[in-house]
């Protein structure tokens, strides 16, 4: 994987960025490019609660298996909102829809609007994504279908770390 922090030709203002949204990018290979929204001001814990609630539940009962994310938590006075890339097993097909209905199921009349494109790695989702890891949460999650009991109750068999 390609480091560039020392690299002295990128600037304090946009390098930080690029970094961070080559990073992102290059953790793929990602399927879906997604916004998710409240439908009010929640907390910053209660919405990352939502945030991957809705996650396990998709890997759980609509992937069947595990899934990638790369995400980034950005709002403020309460508005939390989540930026999502979403990579999934191969073979596995999910809909716009079906990630639509999900969301607004994990937590009705919390979970608000989303926003659910294709992605392209050439759009410029994940560089928009590092734009906004300067001010809160973001991480690279693997999210199980059947934590913790994965490898007989001893974790994940993919990530010590998954959701």
């Amino acid at each position: 994987m390609k480091v560039a922090w020392d690299d002295p030709n990128i600037n304090q203002d946009h390098g930080l960025t690029r970094v961070v949204g080559e990073f992102f990018r290059d953790c793929g290979p990602w399927d879906w490019w997604i916004g998710l929204t409240f439908q009010g001001p929640v907390t910053q814990g209660r919405a990352h609660d939502i945030f991957q609630s809705w996650a396990r539940r998709l890997a759980r009962e609509v992937v069947r298996d595990h899934v990638e994310l790369a995400w980034v938590l950005d709002g403020n006075g309460g508005h939390w909102h989540y930026h999502t890339l979403l990579g999934l097993p191969d073979a596995v097909s999910v809909t716009a829809a079906e990630l639509d209905r999900l969301w607004k199921a994990t937590e009705p009349g919390l979970t608000g609007y989303t926003h659910i494109r294709a992605y392209d790695s050439d759009g410029g989702a994940a560089f928009y994504m590092g734009k906004k890891t300067n001010r809160y949460s973001y991480s690279v999650s693997t999210v199980c279908p059947r934590r913790p009991c994965c490898r007989r109750g001893k974790g994940c068999m993919k990530s010590r770390h998954a959701w």
